[in-house]
């Protein structure tokens, strides 16, 4: 099954929907998906965590799951977007291009954790692969978390700067959110640890410079 938020071609069962933290497992119920399937790919450029999130609590269980997550953010900083829906935000014009986009790998990991999913795998800037830990075999050696960003270029800015500080608003550190649950904290701490950041950026032939962005 396909979600997306403006296409739909029922011949391949892809459905038009736009997806949010309050919706996604009512409308996988709606598509009769069973709770335990062998492949999620999250993948939406926003509010992915919020979603994935919601997916668990839902109950479902898949075996593998891909997440895609901004290397923009270096490994200590556990910060995502805010689903829209938290905030009141209009959920139809709704804008997260830039460099802001999704959540970082540490937010990511929280998240699956807590859910009893391990790290198998990463796609530079791109994805990460989880597995579900039921489905490990005691006699595989699994790197730790570390392990798997120790050669990639995490905290490297190679999307385009946010044009507007508007943005801030709608960026948390996810750390401080699913420990205290105060939302306006964890808006804060992101804030502090992103106007803190010497950013690494990248050229389009990924060889990496060093040198502070001015803040927007």
């Amino acid at each position: 099954m396909l979600l997306d938020g403006t296409f739909q071609n029922l011949d391949i069962n892809l459905h038009a929907h736009f997806l949010f933290a309050d919706n996604i497992a009512p409308l996988l119920e709606k598509y009769h998906t069973p709770l335990e399937f062998d492949l999620l790919s999250c993948d939406m450029d926003s509010h992915d965590l919020f979603v994935l999130n919601a997916i668990f609590e839902g109950g479902f269980r898949p075996r593998v799951v891909t997440t895609e997550y901004n290397s923009n953010y270096p490994l200590e900083h556990a910060i995502t977007l805010i689903d829209p829906t938290m905030i009141g935000a209009n959920t139809s014009t709704h804008d997260f291009k830039g460099c802001a986009w999704g959540a970082s790998a540490s937010a990511l990991r929280i998240v699956a954790e807590k859910f009893g999913y391990t790290l198998i795998g990463v796609i530079d800037v791109l994805d990460l692969m989880w597995l579900r830990n039921d489905l490990f075999s005691s006699e595989w050696e699994v790197p730790n978390f570390e392990w798997f960003f120790s050669e990639t270029p995490l905290g490297a800015l190679h999307h385009p700067k946010q044009s507007s500080a508007k943005k801030n608003d709608f960026l948390l550190d996810y750390e401080v959110f699913d420990r205290i649950g105060d939302l306006n904290e964890a808006k804060s701490v992101a804030r502090s640890k992103l106007t803190s950041q010497t950013w690494i950026v990248s050229k389009a032939s990924h060889n990496w410079e060093q040198y502070v962005v001015p803040r927007h």
